[in-house]
């Protein structure tokens, strides 16, 4: 603080790491020469000062000597149900006297059942939560003293570690230390929960209606749940507990609903899920005394559309936690909330798709010379339903005349907005690129030229970013209605995701499409999008359907088939054929059918080879 010359020092301050919701202050107040001490919020009031714990209780709680980028780094637990001041405290990997070792910066604080991240880069930069050595990836010994330095409060000895993987104790400031599922810098260690699965929830909601969350049991026993935790917090675990004697039953279910993790324990804090941001859903293992052993089990998800649950979806390299098309709590078209209440959960319905979806990709064209071709690059969307779809928020428009944000949009490694009171009309191709179609005329004329485009295929840009060629994240987005007062995001617009493609360019991906010519075609529309096995490598052709409609199969006596098929106007027809159903890549048998002037019933011949045991063949648009 400076006087009124703005060259007068009057007073300063030098602190260290602070705990949220904690305040530091004069004790007694007032005084120029009374120390700084942690105190309670109490602003234009007098200073309180605030009872610290026992450094005793702090626990060297994580560590990770070899990651695969970034600094070293150590976790310190409070146990104390009191914070704990930290200032002058000594971390050391040396294990004889006199220690060299920088001291933890004056006023540093921890608070109760906390976890704190300092990072160990050998590097002399001034960061309170900063070490000055590096932890040895062959073994080491990791001490903490009190400011003396001689005084021992907690000391580690590991051997070898591994690239990428923390060890810890488990459960949190226990003598027993494991190597870790996954690395957990400044939150609780754990291991995953496997007998019991986050499997749904709904979080925006109005009567009858609650927001609620429904378990699963997947394995073949009865899995007792009572006394464990449910939190929207990692670094509040204790949030919701679970009755005595609560069972998940075998291949089964159990839900929970907001009138009881809403109207808990007073003790600790209840919570309902923040529909507008997204939020996150953990479910803890513990004692019967409440103490945890270190399993949890965790689910995240986005801005949440009301009515509509998100859901566990098992794809074919994975799980994803998305938003569902229905309800599938029990009892799922309620009167009353009693009613909806009664549900006692069921199997999770199929992911919502559409109504717009993403069709092709082409992230990574033949390139020009050695030059990356950018231009010819594309995201194709299709509307799969018979209606018109409008592409923005009609009541945001009616709030925020003018709002540039209200409508829909793309994110992710492109970002582009829809224009303004937009709509897709039935089955229609739009395709988003990385020019400006309206003001670079003659490249929108060279790329409706090179794909063949329709006519009417719109051609909207341009995107910021481009489609990285090693791969990425594609989202499609929607704005939900703006928050109004009294909520306390008055005026934060939500957006809801409605589709997510996250590509590569290797298997399980399909191949051939990182800069062979080929692009990402997804293989059934009304499917899911994130999952390699519904997607194809093909030749580029949007605005056309891709998927042609089959009428029927003739198998003659030699050897030889028919395969009759809908054809689209102006799209030509190819069949690929495999020995397995997913190859790297499909052969052309070299029957083809040319474009139609006219969408008609058309069929393409193929020839069976003989001695073959067994052989799978597809139709694929437009021909290679």
């Amino acid at each position: 603080m400076y006087g009124n010359s703005g060259t007068t020092l009057l007073d300063s301050l030098k602190f260290g790491l602070q705990p949220a919701d904690y305040s530091i202050g004069r004790m007694p107040n007032g005084g120029s020469a009374s120390p700084w001490v942690l105190t309670r919020p109490t602003p234009a009031l007098a200073n309180t000062a605030q009872p610290v714990g026992n450094q005793i209780n702090l626990r060297i709680n994580e560590w990770m000597a070899r990651p695969s980028t970034g600094d070293d780094w150590i976790e310190l637990y409070n146990t104390d149900p009191l914070p704990v001041s930290l200032g002058g405290l000594v971390f050391t990997d040396k294990t004889s006297f006199p220690l060299t070792n920088r001291p933890i910066r004056a006023l540093s604080f921890i608070a109760p059942d906390e976890y704190l991240e300092f990072f160990a880069s050998n590097l002399a930069k001034s960061d309170p939560n900063h070490l000055d050595f590096k932890i040895g990836s062959a073994g080491e010994t990791i001490t903490l003293y009190m400011t003396n330095p001689i005084t021992l409060l907690d000391r580690v000895i590991f051997g070898a570690q591994s690239i990428d993987i923390s060890q810890g104790r488990l459960p949190d400031g226990s003598s027993s230390i494991q190597f870790l599922a996954k690395p957990s810098p400044g939150i609780s260690n754990f291991q995953p929960i496997t007998n019991v699965v986050v499997n749904e929830i709904l979080t925006h909601t109005d009567p009858p209606l609650e927001d609620a969350v429904e378990l699963f049991n997947p394995t073949p026993v009865p899995v007792n749940i009572g006394y464990w935790w449910m939190s929207n917090s990692r670094n509040t675990p204790k949030r919701y507990q679970f009755p005595p004697n609560t069972i998940v039953p075998a291949g089964g279910y159990y839900v929970v609903y907001e009138n009881a993790f809403r109207n808990s324990n007073p003790a600790y804090p209840n919570f309902t899920f923040n529909s507008a941001h997204g939020d996150s859903c953990q479910l803890y293992s513990a004692d019967s005394a409440g103490n945890l052993l270190g399993g949890r089990g965790e689910v995240k998800f986005g801005g949440g559309q009301n009515g509509v649950s998100f859901g566990r979806y098992v794809t074919s390299i994975g799980e994803e936690f998305v938003a569902m098309s229905q309800r599938t709590f029990g009892v799922d078209a309620p009167v009353v909330v009693d009613q909806f209440r009664q549900g006692k959960g069921k199997a999770n319905a199929y992911p919502a798709v559409g109504p717009l979806v993403i069709r092709e990709v082409m992230y990574h064209p033949t390139d020009v010379g050695t030059n990356d071709n950018i231009l010819d690059e594309y995201v194709e969307l299709y509307n799969i339903t018979g209606a018109a779809v409008r592409l923005y928020d009609l009541a945001t428009e009616n709030i925020l005349p003018g709002a540039p944000t209200n409508s829909w949009s793309l994110a992710g490694v492109v970002t582009y907005q829809f224009p303004r009171l937009m709509t897709a009309q039935p089955e229609a191709h739009i395709l988003i690129v990385g020019f400006n179609p309206d003001t670079d005329t003659a490249q929108a004329a060279a790329f409706r030229a090179k794909y063949a485009l329709p006519a009417d295929t719109l051609l909207l840009g341009p995107w910021k970013g481009k489609l990285t060629n090693s791969g990425g994240t594609i989202d499609l987005v929607k704005p939900d209605p703006v928050q109004v007062p009294p909520h306390p995001d008055a005026g934060f617009l939500p957006t809801i995701l409605v589709e997510r493609l996250q590509y590569g360019d290797a298997a399980p991906w399909p191949t051939g499409t990182d800069g062979l010519g080929k692009c990402l075609h997804r293989v059934k529309l009304e499917g899911f999008a994130n999952d390699p096995v519904n997607w194809v490598a093909s030749a580029p052709g949007p605005g056309r359907l891709g998927t042609p409609r089959i009428a029927g199969i003739s198998i003659g006596s030699t050897g030889d088939a028919v395969i009759e098929f809908e054809a689209v106007a102006g799209a030509s027809y190819a069949v690929e054929s495999s020995p397995t159903l997913r190859p790297a890549t499909w052969t052309a048998t070299g029957m083809t059918s040319a474009a139609t002037p006219v969408t008609q019933m058309t069929s393409i011949w193929i020839q069976i080879p003989t001695r073959t045991r067994g052989l799978y063949f597809r139709l694929v648009t437009p021909a290679p």
